[in-house]
C-alpha cells in the first residue's frame, strides 16, 4: 500500500531451538482484493496475493488484474516474517512504470522509472528507526496491535519510491462496528502540520481474527492519466482461499502481463 496503499523472537527461536521444537511458521496465504472507484463504485482492478513463508523468510507476490481477470502488473516483496520494511519491486506493463527498493541494513537503494524510455532514478536512503515499506505496513500494524488498540498513536517513516524519500505518517486506531461485526480502523495521515488538508488512508481489520477487510484512500495503481485515484478495496471472506500450491506460486511469478485492459471492462 503506498501514499499518492516479534521478528527477533522468531529468529532466536529458529537459531536456539531444535528443529522439532521450533515454533511453527504462519501458514501460506492466498487471497484477493477488489478495488472500486471511491466516487462511482466502478470495479477498477483486483489484486491477488500469494504469501509464502519458509525458514524465517517471507515472499509476497501480488498480481494486479484487469476487471476481466488478465494480469497487467506484478509486485514481489522479500523479507523476514513480520518484516515492516521488506525489499520489493513493482512493474506495470501498461505504462512501463516501475519502482522498488533493495538492500538491507542502515541504507537502502530506492528506484523509480516512470515510463519505458525514461531513465531509472535512484537514491541511497538512510533507514529510519521506524521505517515502513509498502505491504510491510500490514506487519507493522499486527506487531503494534495492542499498543495502538490502547489508544497510543504512532508515527512511522513510510517510504514513497516515486518521491525517493520517506514521509512521516501518524497512525491512529479506533475500534468500531461494521455490519454488526467488531472492527479496528487504522487511519494514516501526514504528521506534519499541513497533513489535515491532504487525503488520509483508512484500513479496517476484523477485531476478532485481525483479518484485513477494507482499504480506503489513494491507491498504488495509476490510471490512464498517470494519477493515483481514490479507491476502496474490499477483501471479502469468499476471496480468502486455501494455502497455495508451489505450482500456483510459480505461475503467479511468471504469468505474462498484458499491456492494456480491454476497454469494455
Amino acid at each position: 500500500m503506498r501514499v499518492t496503499y516479534p521478528h527477533i523472537a522468531l529468529l532466536l527461536a529458529a537459531i536456539l531451538l531444535p528443529a522439532a521444537y521450533a515454533a511453527p511458521e504462519p501458514a501460506a496465504q492466498h487471497y484477493l482484493g477488489r478495488a472500486y472507484a471511491r466516487d462511482s463504485g466502478k470495479l477498477l482492478y483486483s489484486e491477488e496475493h500469494w504469501v509464502v513463508r519458509h525458514r524465517g523468510a517471507e515472499r509476497h507476490i501480488v498480481l494486479y488484474r484487469c476487471p476481466n481477470g488478465e494480469p497487467f502488473a506484478r509486485k514481489r516483496l522479500d523479507g523476514g516474517i513480520d518484516d515492516a520494511a521488506p525489499d520489493f519491486d513493482f512493474d506495470d506493463a501498461r505504462s512501463g512504470y516501475s519502482e522498488g527498493v533493495t538492500g538491507r541494513g542502515d541504507e537502502r537503494q530506492v528506484y523509480v522509472r516512470r515510463s519505458p524510455g525514461a531513465p531509472r532514478q535512484t537514491a541511497q536512503l538512510a533507514t529510519p528507526r521506524n521505517a515502513v515499506i509498502d505491504a510491510g505496513f500490514d506487519a507493522y500494524l499486527r506487531s503494534h496491535w495492542t499498543a495502538l488498540g490502547s489508544g497510543k498513536d504512532a508515527d512511522v517513516a513510510f517510504l514513497v519510491p516515486s518521491r525517493l524519500k520517506y514521509l512521516h505518517l501518524a497512525i491512529r486506531a479506533v475500534d468500531a462496528t461494521d455490519q454488526d461485526r467488531p472492527v479496528r480502523r487504522f487511519k494514516l495521515s501526514l504528521s506534519a502540520w499541513y497533513g489535515f488538508v491532504l487525503p488520509s488512508i483508512e484500513v479496517t481489520y476484523s477485531l476478532t481474527d485481525r483479518r484485513l477487510l477494507r482499504f480506503k484512500g489513494i491507491g498504488n495503481i495509476r490510471d490512464g492519466q498517470g494519477g493515483t485515484p481514490q479507491v476502496r478495496i474490499e477483501f471479502a471472506a469468499d476471496t480468502q482461499y486455501g494455502p497455495p500450491s508451489a505450482q500456483q506460486v510459480e505461475r503467479a511469478e511468471t504469468e505474462p502481463l498484458v499491456s492494456r485492459c480491454n476497454v469494455e471492462n
